[in-house]
């Protein structure tokens, strides 16, 4: 599982004076985090690469310390390796004596033929990270929106 949150000590400082500020800037930092988190869901979604929709549709908000904390998650396990990429590496069979796998068709479609092999030597997988981007996008509308509240 992969996930965005914000744990610096400026943060952690923040959490823990939040109640030095007035009941309305309370709120407007609780509901601007909690509108952030599930901007930065719908971002990463739109960029997350989708070949079945399983990635895309594991990316999760989680609201924590009483709205003070948003956290976007990915549920399913390869998210990681999708969004930080995977060096070069071989795929040995781990419960037969060989690998095999179904091609594709020249028409896109799975061929009925497979292939057999003692080992694969992958070349890794770039990386792809989405989260990050969907993050990078919100941020200047979520710094703006915390100055405002301040104003």
């Amino acid at each position: 599982m992969i996930s965005i949150s914000i744990d610096s000590r400026e943060m952690q400082r923040f959490i823990k004076d939040i109640d030095k500020f007035s009941e309305d800037k309370q709120s407007g930092i609780r509901k601007e985090i909690s509108r952030a988190s599930y901007s930065i869901q719908a971002k990463a979604k739109e960029e997350a690469p989708v070949k079945k929709g399983f990635l895309r549709n594991s990316i999760d908000v989680i609201i924590q310390n009483s709205g003070v904390t948003g956290q976007i998650i990915v549920k399913r396990n390869y998210g990681i390796f999708v969004h930080e990429g995977t060096r070069p590496h071989i795929i040995l069979p781990k419960n037969k004596r060989v690998l095999a796998w179904r091609g594709m068709s020249i028409s896109g479609k799975r061929s009925k033929e497979y292939t057999f092999a003692s080992k694969v030597n992958h070349p890794g997988t770039k990386a792809n990270p989405f989260l990050a981007r969907a993050a990078d996008k919100e941020r200047p509308i979520y710094q703006q929106n915390l100055i405002n509240i301040f104003k």
